[in-house]
């Protein structure tokens, strides 16, 4: 059975060592096992198996009650945890089927955080619409959270490098754009900064309550060992507005 330090955790992951640490100081995982003589963690398999459907879940903005659900969920069966967050079910079950019954068969797995960017039809997907309805002035009040950001096209890229890149086989990759994450406030402040006249009903009141809790996710493993480098998110944000624009979707 494969023994992992924390950092050969953090880096397969996608997790900060400090956010791995203090996942297990609240319980939501752990105890971590420890090393005799150095009292350093020692990660198993399954630890890791159970950080990686986690990670997915923090990249898209997953609070920490809904994964103690999940955690709690786990013990009854996957059909119990996929009510709550099927997506990272399906990918335990794919990776449970290349140990299984894959025999040849390799598989990689990307993880986009929100994804953003240029549509190529009208029919808005949620994350689209949610930057319509700021552009629009129909979302008056923007709520608290705390996310990464993915430009479809930059998804796009990493799925084609990992397919193309035999050490890709076997690993998961997150995807997100360079820098901290950003909040719903961020992404209004910076349309309304950029486009001017274009954003002038976008909202910039954040609803009431306590600020969303810092959100350290990363994209080193795919920067690393692929090559692949993301636009920067205010580039994301703004042809994502500009898109919407040119298709005619938004009010005039």
């Amino acid at each position: 059975m494969a023994v992992l330090t924390i950092r050969d955790v953090s880096r397969r992951s996608g997790l900060s060592e400090p956010t791995l640490r203090y996942y297990e100081e609240i319980g939501l995982i752990g105890p971590i096992a420890r090393d005799e003589s150095s009292g350093h963690r020692r990660y198993q398999t399954e630890d890791l198996d159970v950080l990686q459907a986690l990670a997915c879940m923090r990249a898209t903005g997953v609070g920490i009650e809904d994964m103690r659900t999940y955690q709690a969920n786990r013990g009854r069966g996957h059909e119990a945890a996929a009510e709550q967050r099927s997506k990272a079910i399906a990918e335990r079950a794919a990776w449970d089927l290349m140990q299984h019954e894959g025999g040849g068969t390799e598989l990689v797995v990307v993880n986009p955080t929100f994804i953003l960017g240029p549509t190529l039809t009208t029919e808005l997907g949620s994350s689209l619409q949610l930057v319509k309805a700021m552009l629009d002035g129909t979302m008056t009040v923007v709520r608290r959270q705390r996310f990464g950001v993915a430009d479809v096209r930059d998804v796009a890229d990493l799925h084609i490098r990992a397919m193309a890149a035999p050490g890709a086989a076997g690993k998961r990759f997150l995807a997100l754009t360079d820098g901290p994450t950003i909040s719903f406030l961020e992404l209004a402040e910076t349309l309304r900064r950029r486009l001017g006249p274009l954003a002038s009903r976008v909202s910039v009141q954040e609803a009431p309550g306590e600020d969303p809790p810092r959100l350290v996710i990363h994209n080193d493993r795919a920067r690393e060992e692929l090559g692949w480098r993301p636009r920067p998110v205010e580039t994301t944000i703004v042809e994502s507005a500009q898109c919407l624009r040119d298709l005619g979707l938004l009010v005039t």
